[in-house]
């Protein structure tokens, strides 16, 4: 949402300033979009390892080793 408001209200494109931070606004969501899909991959894994050793004490049955580590 901050993104669409630099670009709709921001400074100008045409103007070496305003490229500046038109071109820094969009580095900004592309890290924070990279940090953010990290962030998921490693919470899911982790959510996922909870999931299986709890079934695993309730069952009995050992989890399959995790080959990712």
């Amino acid at each position: 949402m901050g993104y669409v408001g630099l670009v709709v209200a921001g400074p100008r494109l045409d103007t070496p300033s305003g490229h500046m931070i038109q071109v820094v606004g969009q580095k900004t969501v592309a890290y924070g979009s990279m940090l953010h899909v990290i962030f998921l991959a490693t919470t899911t894994r982790r959510a996922l390892r909870r999931i299986a050793h709890r079934r695993a004490a309730m069952t009995g049955i050992r989890p399959e080793a995790d080959e990712a580590r």
